[in-house]
Protein backbone atom coordinates (compact mmCIF):
# COMPACT_ATOMS: atom_id res chain seq x y z
CA UNK A 1 0.00 0.00 0.00
CA UNK A 2 2.84 2.35 0.94
CA UNK A 3 4.61 1.56 -2.32
CA UNK A 4 1.44 2.34 -4.29
CA UNK A 5 1.03 5.69 -2.54
CA UNK A 6 4.68 6.55 -3.13
CA UNK A 7 4.32 5.59 -6.79
CA UNK A 8 1.18 7.72 -7.11
CA UNK A 9 2.99 10.71 -5.59
CA UNK A 10 5.90 10.24 -8.00
CA UNK A 11 3.53 9.99 -10.98
CA UNK A 12 1.77 13.17 -9.90
CA UNK A 13 5.09 14.97 -9.46
CA UNK A 14 6.01 14.08 -13.05
CA UNK A 15 2.60 15.12 -14.38
CA UNK A 16 2.76 18.41 -12.55
CA UNK A 17 6.23 19.08 -13.91
CA UNK A 18 5.14 18.25 -17.47
CA UNK A 19 1.94 20.31 -17.11
CA UNK A 20 3.95 23.25 -15.84
CA UNK A 21 6.23 23.14 -18.85
CA UNK A 22 3.42 22.58 -21.35
CA UNK A 23 0.87 25.02 -19.91
CA UNK A 24 2.70 28.10 -18.59
CA UNK A 25 -0.43 30.18 -19.04
CA UNK A 26 -2.13 28.25 -16.26
CA UNK A 27 -0.26 30.29 -13.68
CA UNK A 28 1.94 27.70 -11.98
CA UNK A 29 4.61 29.95 -10.51
CA UNK A 30 5.77 28.49 -7.21
CA UNK A 31 9.17 29.25 -5.71
CA UNK A 32 10.01 25.56 -5.43
CA UNK A 33 9.70 23.22 -8.44
CA UNK A 34 6.68 20.92 -8.62
CA UNK A 35 8.80 17.90 -7.66
CA UNK A 36 9.37 19.44 -4.20
CA UNK A 37 5.69 19.68 -3.29
CA UNK A 38 4.98 18.46 0.24
CA UNK A 39 3.25 15.19 1.05
CA UNK A 40 0.23 17.06 2.46
CA UNK A 41 -0.10 19.11 -0.73
CA UNK A 42 0.22 16.02 -2.93
CA UNK A 43 -2.47 14.21 -0.94
CA UNK A 44 -4.78 17.16 -1.55
CA UNK A 45 -3.96 17.15 -5.25
CA UNK A 46 -4.67 13.43 -5.55
CA UNK A 47 -8.06 13.80 -3.83
CA UNK A 48 -9.03 16.74 -6.04
CA UNK A 49 -8.00 14.75 -9.10
CA UNK A 50 -10.80 12.29 -8.28
CA UNK A 51 -13.22 15.14 -8.96
CA UNK A 52 -11.78 15.68 -12.44
CA UNK A 53 -9.40 18.50 -11.47
CA UNK A 54 -6.11 17.56 -13.09
CA UNK A 55 -3.86 20.39 -12.00
CA UNK A 56 -3.62 23.24 -9.52
CA UNK A 57 -1.63 26.40 -10.16
CA UNK A 58 -0.42 28.90 -7.61
CA UNK A 59 1.14 32.29 -7.67
CA UNK A 60 3.88 32.54 -5.05
CA UNK A 61 2.15 32.23 -1.65
CA UNK A 62 3.05 34.47 1.26
CA UNK A 63 4.40 33.17 4.56
CA UNK A 64 0.96 33.56 6.12
CA UNK A 65 -0.97 31.81 3.36
CA UNK A 66 0.68 28.64 2.09
CA UNK A 67 -0.15 26.48 -0.88
CA UNK A 68 -0.77 23.63 1.55
CA UNK A 69 -3.47 25.49 3.47
CA UNK A 70 -5.23 26.67 0.31
CA UNK A 71 -5.24 23.21 -1.23
CA UNK A 72 -6.40 21.74 2.07
CA UNK A 73 -9.32 24.18 2.23
CA UNK A 74 -10.57 23.38 -1.28
CA UNK A 75 -9.81 19.68 -0.82
CA UNK A 76 -11.85 19.44 2.39
CA UNK A 77 -14.74 21.33 0.78
CA UNK A 78 -14.83 19.14 -2.34
CA UNK A 79 -14.59 15.94 -0.28
CA UNK A 80 -17.48 17.17 1.89
CA UNK A 81 -19.62 18.00 -1.15
CA UNK A 82 -18.87 14.73 -2.94
CA UNK A 83 -19.54 12.72 0.23
CA UNK A 84 -22.90 14.44 0.76
CA UNK A 85 -23.75 14.39 -2.96
CA UNK A 86 -22.03 11.31 -4.51
CA UNK A 87 -23.68 11.83 -7.90
CA UNK A 88 -22.28 15.35 -8.03
CA UNK A 89 -18.73 14.04 -7.73
CA UNK A 90 -19.34 11.50 -10.49
CA UNK A 91 -20.88 14.18 -12.69
CA UNK A 92 -17.95 16.55 -12.16
CA UNK A 93 -15.39 13.87 -12.98
CA UNK A 94 -17.31 12.66 -16.04
CA UNK A 95 -18.08 16.06 -17.55
CA UNK A 96 -14.53 17.38 -17.00
CA UNK A 97 -15.91 20.91 -16.96
CA UNK A 98 -13.32 21.89 -14.36
CA UNK A 99 -9.79 20.86 -15.29
CA UNK A 100 -7.64 23.52 -13.67
CA UNK A 101 -7.81 25.44 -10.41
CA UNK A 102 -5.66 28.54 -10.01
CA UNK A 103 -5.37 30.22 -6.62
CA UNK A 104 -3.72 33.64 -6.47
CA UNK A 105 -2.12 35.09 -3.37
CA UNK A 106 -4.18 38.27 -3.65
CA UNK A 107 -7.24 39.98 -2.20
CA UNK A 108 -8.90 40.16 -5.61
CA UNK A 109 -8.43 37.74 -8.50
CA UNK A 110 -6.66 39.11 -11.56
CA UNK A 111 -6.85 37.97 -15.17
CA UNK A 112 -3.61 38.59 -17.07
CA UNK A 113 -2.46 40.85 -14.26
CA UNK A 114 -5.59 43.03 -14.20
CA UNK A 115 -8.97 42.86 -12.50
CA UNK A 116 -11.70 42.11 -15.04
CA UNK A 117 -14.02 44.21 -12.89
CA UNK A 118 -13.69 45.80 -9.48
CA UNK A 119 -13.58 43.48 -6.51
CA UNK A 120 -13.55 40.20 -8.47
CA UNK A 121 -12.94 37.25 -6.12
CA UNK A 122 -13.11 34.38 -8.58
CA UNK A 123 -13.64 33.52 -12.23
CA UNK A 124 -14.62 30.56 -14.41
CA UNK A 125 -13.26 30.22 -17.94
CA UNK A 126 -15.53 27.75 -19.74
CA UNK A 127 -13.20 27.50 -22.75
CA UNK A 128 -10.14 26.57 -20.69
CA UNK A 129 -12.39 24.94 -18.06
CA UNK A 130 -10.44 26.73 -15.37
CA UNK A 131 -11.50 28.22 -12.03
CA UNK A 132 -9.50 31.06 -10.53
CA UNK A 133 -9.76 32.17 -6.90
CA UNK A 134 -8.29 34.92 -4.77
CA UNK A 135 -6.41 33.36 -1.87
CA UNK A 136 -6.84 36.10 0.71
CA UNK A 137 -10.43 35.59 1.73
CA UNK A 138 -11.90 35.13 5.19
CA UNK A 139 -13.37 31.79 6.21
CA UNK A 140 -16.95 32.73 7.15
CA UNK A 141 -19.22 29.73 6.48
CA UNK A 142 -22.54 31.41 7.30
CA UNK A 143 -24.92 32.11 4.43
CA UNK A 144 -26.17 35.66 3.98
CA UNK A 145 -29.31 35.83 1.89
CA UNK A 146 -30.39 39.19 0.55
CA UNK A 147 -26.86 40.61 0.39
CA UNK A 148 -24.62 40.92 -2.68
CA UNK A 149 -23.31 37.37 -2.58
CA UNK A 150 -24.88 34.54 -0.60
CA UNK A 151 -21.47 33.35 0.64
CA UNK A 152 -18.27 35.28 -0.08
CA UNK A 153 -15.71 33.41 1.99
CA UNK A 154 -12.97 31.37 0.29
CA UNK A 155 -14.96 28.13 0.08
CA UNK A 156 -18.10 30.02 -0.91
CA UNK A 157 -16.34 31.63 -3.86
CA UNK A 158 -15.04 28.18 -4.84
CA UNK A 159 -18.55 26.68 -4.71
CA UNK A 160 -19.85 29.57 -6.82
CA UNK A 161 -17.23 29.07 -9.53
CA UNK A 162 -17.58 25.30 -9.30
CA UNK A 163 -21.29 25.87 -9.87
CA UNK A 164 -20.47 27.59 -13.16
CA UNK A 165 -18.57 24.48 -14.25
CA UNK A 166 -21.54 22.26 -13.34
CA UNK A 167 -23.93 24.51 -15.30
CA UNK A 168 -21.54 24.43 -18.25
CA UNK A 169 -21.81 20.63 -18.26
CA UNK A 170 -25.62 20.51 -18.29
CA UNK A 171 -27.52 19.46 -21.39
CA UNK A 172 -29.20 22.05 -23.58
CA UNK A 173 -32.62 20.99 -22.28
CA UNK A 174 -31.51 21.25 -18.65
CA UNK A 175 -30.16 24.76 -19.27
CA UNK A 176 -33.45 25.76 -20.86
CA UNK A 177 -35.39 24.33 -17.91
CA UNK A 178 -33.17 26.27 -15.51
CA UNK A 179 -33.70 29.48 -17.47
CA UNK A 180 -37.47 28.97 -17.27
CA UNK A 181 -37.33 28.49 -13.50
CA UNK A 182 -34.99 31.45 -13.11
CA UNK A 183 -36.96 34.04 -15.09
CA UNK A 184 -40.23 32.98 -13.42
CA UNK A 185 -39.04 34.41 -10.10
CA UNK A 186 -39.38 38.24 -9.88
CA UNK A 187 -36.09 40.11 -9.47
CA UNK A 188 -37.11 41.60 -6.12
CA UNK A 189 -37.81 38.11 -4.76
CA UNK A 190 -34.56 36.78 -6.20
CA UNK A 191 -32.62 39.59 -4.46
CA UNK A 192 -34.35 38.87 -1.15
CA UNK A 193 -34.30 35.07 -1.24
CA UNK A 194 -30.81 34.63 -2.72
CA UNK A 195 -28.89 37.86 -3.32
CA UNK A 196 -28.23 40.81 -5.62
CA UNK A 197 -25.54 39.00 -7.60
CA UNK A 198 -28.00 36.24 -8.52
CA UNK A 199 -30.14 38.80 -10.39
CA UNK A 200 -27.36 39.59 -12.90
CA UNK A 201 -28.29 36.73 -15.27
CA UNK A 202 -29.25 33.05 -15.23
CA UNK A 203 -25.59 31.96 -15.10
CA UNK A 204 -24.86 33.90 -11.91
CA UNK A 205 -28.26 32.89 -10.58
CA UNK A 206 -27.34 29.22 -10.97
CA UNK A 207 -23.88 29.68 -9.46
CA UNK A 208 -25.25 31.54 -6.43
CA UNK A 209 -28.06 29.02 -5.90
CA UNK A 210 -25.54 26.17 -6.20
CA UNK A 211 -23.23 27.99 -3.78
CA UNK A 212 -26.00 28.19 -1.18
CA UNK A 213 -27.44 24.71 -1.75
CA UNK A 214 -24.08 22.92 -1.39
CA UNK A 215 -22.98 24.96 1.63
CA UNK A 216 -22.62 23.09 4.95
CA UNK A 217 -24.84 25.80 6.45
CA UNK A 218 -27.75 25.21 4.05
CA UNK A 219 -31.10 24.06 5.40
CA UNK A 220 -34.14 22.92 3.43
CA UNK A 221 -36.49 25.72 2.45
CA UNK A 222 -33.93 28.54 2.41
CA UNK A 223 -33.98 28.78 -1.40
CA UNK A 224 -37.15 29.38 -3.46
CA UNK A 225 -39.01 26.08 -3.85
CA UNK A 226 -38.56 25.79 -7.63
CA UNK A 227 -34.84 26.60 -7.36
CA UNK A 228 -34.32 24.09 -4.56
CA UNK A 229 -36.13 21.40 -6.56
CA UNK A 230 -33.89 22.05 -9.57
CA UNK A 231 -30.75 21.84 -7.40
CA UNK A 232 -32.06 18.57 -5.96
CA UNK A 233 -32.14 17.17 -9.48
CA UNK A 234 -28.67 18.46 -10.36
CA UNK A 235 -26.79 17.12 -7.33
CA UNK A 236 -28.69 13.81 -7.30
CA UNK A 237 -28.09 13.17 -10.99
CA UNK A 238 -31.72 13.37 -12.12
CA UNK A 239 -31.02 16.49 -14.17
CA UNK A 240 -28.19 16.03 -16.65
Amino acid sequence: MVDKIAQAFQTLRIRLSVAKAARPECGVRTKAPAIDRTKKELEGLLNLKKGGINMIGFTTPSAKITADSLIASVNIETKRMFKKFPQLGKKAAKSKMLRTLEIQNAKNFKIKGKEAWKGIKGAYNKVQRRVGLAGKLKRVPELKFGKWGVSEDFNGIFRHEFGHSIHNGLSKKAKQDWFSDYVWIPSKDMKKQIGKYAVQNELEGFAEAFNAYTSPSYRRGLLPKSIEKFMDGVVKGRIK
